[in-house]
């Protein structure tokens, strides 16, 4: 039994972007932030099972990578703002029309995306990371990070 991180990961390792690779990190950006550590093409649980639970590292004095990461937790922030309940998705298309407040919760989100992978590929040094997840197949996500 794995969780389904872990299960993408091995697949990615298997037949995937990571084919072939030793040492790879799996990144979900979904409705959290979610992941696998792959070393030496074993998945890293950790002494307490919290191996690849990348969600929860501290982005800033307060606030989680799923807080800062995700699509919803810009969402989120975007309906403290404005008011406006709406999905990732619809914010995304709002900040690249143009809409301020929505740019605005874009770039946090990239950013604090961009520092994840860094931290990560300091801390780790793989071969790759692999990012998977809902968000992960938009067009404009890997240029703009």
């Amino acid at each position: 039994m794995e969780n389904d991180a872990n299960c993408a990961a091995l697949a990615e390792l298997k037949f995937g972007a990571a084919k072939g690779m030793k040492d790879v990190i799996f990144m979900v950006l979904g409705t959290g932030v979610g992941g696998a550590i792959v070393i030496d093409g074993k998945i890293r649980h950790g002494q307490h099972l919290f191996g690849g639970e990348l969600g929860f590292m501290l982005m800033d004095d307060t606030h989680s990578f799923s807080e800062l990461g995700t699509a919803i937790g810009m969402a989120n922030r975007y309906k403290a703002r404005t008011g406006k309940d709406l999905t990732g998705e619809a914010i995304f298309n709002l900040a690249h029309a143009g809409e301020e407040i929505a740019q605005e919760e874009m770039t946090v989100f990239l950013f604090n995306v961009a520092k994840g992978i860094f931290n990560l590929a300091y801390a780790f040094d793989p071969e790759c990371i692999v990012i998977g997840g809902g968000v992960s197949q938009a067009e404009w996500l890997i240029p703009e990070l």
